[in-house]
């Protein structure tokens, strides 16, 4: 069964990183060692025809087939070093889109063996009952190992490069979004502007590569959570990621324009209530919900962001008025 495209190359990616911080971890146990080994990158993922409903993306677009989609293999280390005359016995589960799978590969090495998954007896299409590695010098180990440290590093900024695209689809919209939620105009042609192309290119490049001073960035951590077990137990990758980014972008954009997270509340509340004062609004706002602890600066911001949509969403000048209204 043919794979879903997009996570195809994403869960690629993401078996690459993987695997090479695997590698990096497993290196230094091994350096005393000097001795002969065989060295496995064991596969994390399964492909299988989903048990939950996908939706249309389950479709092939161009034969009308099935697609399968990844559930994650859950091993107790995704890089392995096996001696001459070791027999390793790894169990593995995998469990995901209402799909459960478990068995033990058997794993050896010798001089004549050769590491092909496709070969020998199968529990899963994607999982041998038995691998056969070929031994390795101490040396040609070592250098395996280092090719797979270099092959996650180059999958990781892979991944980053590849959710850059997706990134940039979804601040645009956002951006759209955000600029026809804070106006309220559902004419697409009449919604103002909150962010030029310059500002947006900036939340790009906020989301994929962090902002000064801050470790990490929101795709990194992204990137982070998709290594983790159980994080695609109940959605496949794809639908978890534009999840993720959708929700990341949007609160960039209004961080941007100074828009708090809470200002389409604020906006509603403001347009709908009948306030004797600014005062009174805040205060009829946190009655509402008090756990937003709104105060007269957030408040002005969310205000001011329905009121002067282009470019900063609130004057310095609009916010020190209503905050002279709320004394």
């Amino acid at each position: 069964m043919p794979r879903h495209p997009w996570n195809s190359h994403f869960c690629d990616l993401v078996g690459a990183a993987m695997a090479g911080r695997a590698a990096a971890d497993l290196r230094p146990h091994l350096r005393s060692s000097r001795a002969a080994m065989g060295i496995a990158a064991l596969p994390t993922w399964a492909w299988v025809a989903p048990k939950t409903p996908m939706g249309k993306k389950q479709r092939d677009r161009d034969t009308g087939g099935s697609l399968s989609f990844p559930v994650r293999i859950d091993w107790e280390q995704n890089v392995i070093a096996v001696r001459r005359g070791e027999s390793l016995q790894v169990p593995w589960s995998a469990s995901g889109l209402g799909v459960q799978l478990a068995g033990t590969i058997t794993v050896t090495a010798s001089p004549e063996a050769y590491d092909d998954w496709d070969e020998g007896r199968h529990q899963h299409p994607d999982m041998p009952v038995d691998l056969h590695l070929p031994l390795l010098s101490y040396g040609l180990a070592m250098s395996r190992l280092n090719s797979l440290v270099e092959l996650g590093s180059q999958a990781n900024w892979g991944l980053m490069e590849h959710l850059r695209t997706y990134v940039e689809a979804v601040a645009s919209k956002a951006r759209r979004y955000v600029a026809a939620e804070i106006s309220g105009e559902t004419d697409a042609l009449f919604v103002p502007q909150v962010l030029d192309d310059i500002g947006l290119e900036g939340v790009v490049d906020s989301l994929v590569y962090g902002r000064p001073g801050e470790p990490g960035s929101r795709v990194t951590r992204l990137i982070d959570r998709c290594m983790q077990p159980g994080t695609f137990r109940m959605v496949d990758p794809l639908r978890y990621v534009s999840i993720a980014l959708r929700r990341d972008a949007e609160e960039e954009v209004r961080r941007v324009i100074g828009d708090p997270h809470i200002g389409p509340k604020v906006r509603h509340l403001y347009n709908t209530g009948r306030h004797a004062s600014y005062a009174d609004f805040v205060a009829d706002y946190n009655r509402a919900y008090p756990s937003d602890d709104l105060g007269p600066a957030r408040a002005a911001a969310a205000v001011g962001a329905r009121l002067f949509p282009v470019g900063v969403a609130a004057p310095s000048e609009l916010i020190e008025n209503y905050a002279d209204q709320a004394d």
